[in-house]
């Protein structure tokens, strides 16, 4: 008889905790208020530009034919120069 009346208590307080955390919810999730006036307090900053783009995690073979394609097209320059 008491583990049934123990039972039964155990039971009324978890579905009192149930429907107070329904009655209790909260209605407000988010808000936007001073975030504007906080990004623009020392202005909005566009990204910084390069010159040149990375090279990092290119094809290591690509990279390689590049370089040499670029002395051979300097040494061709110097040589029609040269011709002039």
């Amino acid at each position: 008889m008491r583990c049934l009346l123990f039972l039964l208590s155990l039971l009324l307080s978890l579905i009192a905790t149930l429907f107070a955390s329904f009655i209790m919810s909260k209605s407000k999730n988010h808000t936007a208020k001073n975030q504007n006036k906080k990004a623009h307090r020392n202005g909005l900053k566009r990204p910084t530009t390069h010159r040149f783009q990375s090279q990092k995690g290119r094809d290591a073979k690509f990279m390689k034919n590049l370089r040499f394609s670029k002395t051979g097209s300097r040494k061709a320059k110097l040589e029609a120069e040269k011709a002039k």
